[in-house]
């Protein structure tokens, strides 16, 4: 045996390679196969982004993400990056939403 392809099953040790080495052997390591993905049985049923940004004000008691920001930012003196954490959004929206309505 001049070339042995090992198997990926984590029992196959350095130790077991060593003994093909001792040999004089050369071990041709392969590609694994990728994994299929099985699908979700939700797949492509998840809220678009629009709607988890508009839900997430809802759930805080505000109607609208103008009033969040009205009351977070203008009233309150909040910084973006407590807006953040708490909407769960990126900056580039946040900050396009503020841009909109103007507030700074």
């Amino acid at each position: 045996m001049r070339f042995p392809i090992p198997d990926r099953d984590p029992k196959d040790t350095k130790s077991f390679d060593a003994v093909f080495s001792a040999e004089g052997t050369t071990t041709i390591l392969t590609r694994s196969k990728p994994r299929r993905r099985t699908p979700s049985p939700n797949a492509g049923c998840r809220p678009s982004g629009g709607s988890v940004r508009q839900a997430r004000p809802a759930s805080l008691g505000f109607a609208d993400v103008e009033g969040y920001l009205r009351v977070r930012r203008v009233e309150l003196g909040w910084s973006l990056r407590r807006m953040l954490a708490e909407l769960q959004v990126g900056s580039a929206w946040l900050k396009n939403q503020l841009h909109r309505l103007g507030i700074p």
